[in-house]
């Protein structure tokens, strides 16, 4: 059963209540770039998985976010549009520019700026365990997500990921990355560590079919010692035909997801079963 969000007032606190259900995700915010170029006229894509938001099932819903810039902490809300119809993942894009004020799509920033994104998640699984990244407020849990503007900044590949491939489970490589309906691969990169201190990290592979909709989401979490290297995996099972497209992301953690290297992606061919 779902439960609407109920706030109490106790001693001059506000204790927010969440609406929970075994239903509900937890949403992933994100640039799609871990850096972007500086320069007035680009733009930079972000996007929100919230299958939670996914009201009509025929219909492009859309979902609202902040996004501002170290240059102008205000800011601005601005839409995301879901990708496809019953997608649940939702993008928009904003336009920089080095002439103030901020607004209606176009984000003012300098070389150097980081950048970032604000969504609430006001449906919640039951029994989740709010992590210390997340802010808890009134309408609900606050996520964030941050790039960068330009290159005056920290090195953007702290943990660069490469060699991006599949694998079958016995580790022999998968050629022409094409696989069967209901064959468990592996999603296989290698990492690094450039850092000479202990890194935190967490390696993510996000499949989406051919609309674009989120078949899978999966990841793993660790820590790098100074200039370690590692291979790093998850697996997928694919249960329909069709053209699908991976993407990894190396972020600090599950919570934070600041980059650490930018994303790699690649196309997978899934046939019927011989």
């Amino acid at each position: 059963m779902k439960f609407f969000a109920i706030f109490l007032i106790l001693i001059g606190l506000i204790i927010p209540v969440f609406a929970e259900s075994p239903d509900f995700t937890v949403a992933q915010v994100y640039w799609k770039e871990a850096a972007f170029p500086s320069h007035e006229g680009s733009r930079a894509t972000i996007i929100v998985i919230d299958q939670d938001m996914n009201s009509h099932p025929n219909v492009i819903d859309y979902i609202w976010i902040s996004v501002y810039s170290d240059t102008d902490r205000n800011g601005f809300k601005m839409t995301l549009f879901e990708t496809d119809f019953d997608s649940g993942t939702f993008e928009g894009n904003v336009t920089f520019t080095h002439t103030p004020p901020s607004g209606r799509g176009f984000m003012h920033t300098v070389d150097g700026d980081t950048i970032f994104a604000k969504y609430t998640d006001t449906l919640i699984p039951a029994n989740y365990t709010i992590p210390e990244s997340a802010s808890p407020t009134e309408q609900g849990l606050e996520f964030f997500s941050s790039a960068i503007v330009g290159g005056s900044s920290p090195p953007l590949e702290r943990v660069p990921a490469s060699h991006f491939r599949l694998l079958d489970l016995k580790g022999d490589s998968i050629q022409e990355d094409s696989i069967s309906v209901n064959q468990q691969i592996r999603l296989v990169s290698d990492l690094e560590n450039q850092m000479d201190h202990l890194q935190r990290f967490a390696y993510l592979v996000l499949i989406q079919n051919e609309k674009n909709q989120a078949e899978s989401l999966s990841w793993i979490t660790g820590n790098f010692t100074s200039s370690q290297s590692i291979t790093s995996d998850t697996t997928w099972i694919p249960f329909k035909k069709g053209l699908y497209t991976a993407t990894v992301f190396v972020w600090e953690s599950i919570d934070n997801p600041t980059a650490l290297s930018p994303p790699l992606s690649m196309e997978i061919n899934v046939e019927d079963e011989n």
